[in-house]
């Protein structure tokens, strides 16, 4: 009869202890929210209470809990739009002006509008005619039969060399008979270039000329021949120089680029340079390309070279103005292959003929120009006593280019990072943090302390859950026993 009453007994405690395990419990999770609630940083959420006894507060909650939704919803949003801007790599673009105490000056490249010379050329109807089909009155020309054994015999079927066009070009080392530099007469300071326009020359082609100078009366002076009287068959109807102010890492295309000047004139040619630089990989520029970033790279030079391999591939030649290695293209090669196909390729050179990405850092030269009638009726005597060179050769042939700073500074185009480091994109989030919920990095981590709390909370139930049902069946069995 003890027993009984004392295995009675036990059930009752049980029970009680039972009981006390989920009070226990659910008060645990009621009391991890009210302290979390009542001291976080989360603006709004000790508004929250759910107390149902009172109907106001219960109403109030429930408007505090959608605006507190509304918010983190809008926060989020924020958040994503942040990190996938963050993850394009935005860039911006200053521009600035930089003042040196002395710059360096640029390349000058010099060709003549009609570069071929008529002088020992033969003038024969055939000659003439075949000259004429590469030059600007190629609509009027005769078709040529290349089986003619004229040709054959001409030596036009032969490989050109350098020499051959050097024979057949004006003679460039007296085209420029005088130049001066910040006033001081050069000597050996040009070199001579194979351009898409023929033999040119070439000033500060290895980039070593500097200047604290500018102003008309400083700089590069040329006084030049334009040799009129050796014109020939050409891509130009014009008399003149061509003029190209660039880099000196840079090969232009003198077709598209340059000035004209034509004799008996004087030119002002004033420049100011610009920088730009822009960043690479895997920042994007040019739109939504890339960049390379290497000093030896040049876009211009890749773009010849691919041209080049073009050529020697459909032509089996090199043409010399393509700086190939050879073998170079016979006039009848020149003429029916590697000709036409650099002008297609000049004509497609913005498409994707050749990959040739922009280089992130280069120069560019802008410019004004003037001129005026050189040399005055006045000094065309002077000058014929002086030079030597008679007066008709000065006013018919002469002219003269000044190319001259117009200051001293640098406009620079510089595409910096928007975000230069990762404390950035945690600025612009923590502002948003505050501004939608006035929450900060360590109000965070009390919510991510919260969320440990319940989680930790729920396994302890779970835990609890099988223990809970030995005890139930425990009881039962005392319940079930007869004494």
């Amino acid at each position: 009869m003890k027993i009984g009453v004392m295995d009675k007994t036990g059930a009752q405690m049980v029970e009680k202890e039972d009981k006390k395990h989920n009070d226990e419990d659910s008060c645990s999770e009621k009391d991890i929210w009210t302290n979390f609630t009542q001291t976080t940083g989360f603006h709004g959420l000790n508004k929250i209470t759910f107390e149902r006894q009172n109907p106001r507060q219960l109403i109030r909650s429930i408007c505090w809990i959608i605006v507190w939704l509304t918010c983190a919803v809008f926060l989020i949003y924020t958040v994503i739009v942040e990190l996938k801007n963050y993850y394009s790599y935005p860039t911006i673009s200053n521009t600035y002006i930089q003042l040196e105490e002395k710059l360096s000056f640029p390349a000058v490249t010099i060709c003549n509008m009609s570069p071929r010379s008529s002088e020992g050329m033969k003038k024969d109807v055939k000659t003439n005619n075949l000259y004429m089909t590469t030059s600007a009155l190629y609509m009027f020309s005769q078709k040529i039969n290349w089986t003619d054994p004229f040709y054959k015999e001409e030596g036009y079927f032969e490989e050109k060399t350098k020499e051959d066009i050097f024979n057949h070009s004006k003679n460039i080392s007296e085209s420029v008979f005088l130049s001066l530099f910040d006033n001081v007469q050069l000597k050996d300071a040009f070199s001579p270039v194979y351009t898409d326009m023929g033999l040119c020359l070439r000033f500060n082609s290895d980039g070593s000329q500097y200047t604290a100078m500018y102003g008309a009366i400083f700089n590069l002076q040329l006084y030049v021949n334009v040799m009129t009287y050796f014109d020939y068959f050409s891509h130009s109807l014009s008399s003149g120089v061509k003029i190209a102010v660039h880099d000196h890492r840079e090969e232009p295309i003198m077709t598209n680029e340059g000035l004209v000047i034509k004799p008996a004139s004087e030119a002002f040619i004033e420049i100011r340079r610009k920088d730009y630089k822009f960043l690479p990989a895997p920042f994007t520029a040019f739109g939504n390309k890339t960049c390379v970033n290497k000093p030896d790279y040049s876009s211009s030079k890749c773009y010849q070279a691919c041209w080049n391999d073009i050529i020697q591939h459909k032509c089996g030649c090199t043409d010399f103005l393509s700086k190939g290695n050879g073998p170079y293209c016979s006039y009848h090669d020149y003429q029916t292959c590697s000709n036409p196909t650099f002008w297609h390729l000049l004509l497609t050179y913005h498409k994707e003929t050749c990959d040739c990405p922009k280089v992130c850092q280069y120069t560019t030269y802008d410019y004004s120009f003037s001129t005026g009638t050189y040399p005055s009726e006045f000094f065309v005597s002077q000058i014929s006593a002086i030079s030597g060179f008679p007066e008709w050769l000065i006013r018919t042939n002469f002219a003269l280019i000044r190319i001259y700073f117009k200051d001293l500074s640098i406009t620079i185009n510089e595409q910096v990072a928007k975000y230069e480091n990762t404390g950035d994109i945690f600025a612009n989030l923590g502002g948003q943090l505050g501004l939608f919920l006035g929450a900060s990095i360590l109000t965070i981590t009390e919510l991510l302390e919260f969320i440990i709390f319940l989680i930790w909370s729920f396994i302890h139930r779970v835990k609890n859950r099988g223990r809970d049902e030995q005890r139930k069946t425990h009881v039962e069995k005392f319940k079930q026993t007869k004494y």
